[in-house]
């Protein structure tokens, strides 16, 4: 349990004083002979999957320099302090590594907070029509994501993607507060892809995958347990 939470804390300093790179290595591009993008990843793909309209991508440019902005503040203001609390969970007092995880999950709940509140304002430049198309399209991500050890040929990948947005449109049509049902939705779109668009050679390397990671956590489990025990028999002595 001790070296998940160290992963922990790795993984939400890394996001939170990387982010700021990050962002600007996609504003100001490569240096190299290439033109520059206006837009770039997330927002380039919005553009192309959703026709966006000329007034749209001008909106959709200011909305996201506008985000960068208040996140690169966000970074500076806190960078040093996620870096502070990355060094207390390498300590050996467990209570300063428990504290120090709470106060980065408080860090990083408050950024993602500013990344909602920009999210939101992009998805009121979009027409219904589009944030559905666009929700569909994140679906669609989300489900080769889980594959994406599958070698999944194009027209597989076609399949998956207008699955999805069939999905995302009759989802659309449940009321806001209905959670459960869009869980449930998006749940039966992955198995009926697994079931119906994968082959039998794919669907048995996901088995495999499945029983190996069963095996790595159980092996990795017992390894920590013995740990745990051996630091109990340790204090117990002294």
């Amino acid at each position: 349990m001790k070296r998940f939470a160290l992963l922990l804390c790795g993984l939400a300093a890394l996001l939170l004083t990387c982010a700021p790179a990050m962002a600007r290595k996609c504003a100001e591009g490569e240096k190299d002979s290439k033109p520059k993008a206006a837009l770039c990843g997330e927002y380039a793909l919005m553009v192309k999957k959703l026709d966006l309209t000329d007034k749209q991508q001008a909106d959709l440019k200011k909305l996201v320099r506008t985000k960068k902005a208040a996140l690169a503040a966000w970074d500076k203001e806190n960078g040093k302090r996620c870096k502070e609390l990355h060094k207390a969970c390498k300590a050996g007092d467990p209570k300063a590594q428990k504290d120090a995880k709470k106060q980065l999950r408080t860090l990083a709940a408050e950024r993602k907070k500013i990344e909602k509140r920009h999210a939101a304002r992009i998805q009121r430049i979009l027409t219904p029509e589009q944030k559905t198309r666009w929700k569909g399209f994140q679906l669609y991500r989300s489900v080769t994501a889980r594959l994406c050890k599958v070698k999944l040929t194009d027209a597989q990948k076609a399949d998956i993607e207008q699955r999805a947005l069939l999905v995302s449109k009759k989802t659309a049509q449940l009321p806001s507060a209905d959670k459960k049902g869009r869980k449930q939705a998006r749940a039966r779109l992955y198995k009926d892809v697994v079931k119906e668009v994968l082959t039998e050679q794919q669907r048995q390397e996901i088995r495999e995958r499945q029983l190996e990671k069963k095996r790595k956590k159980a092996a990795r489990e017992h390894i920590e347990k013995k740990q745990e025990c051996k630091d109990d028999a340790k204090a117990g002595n002294n």
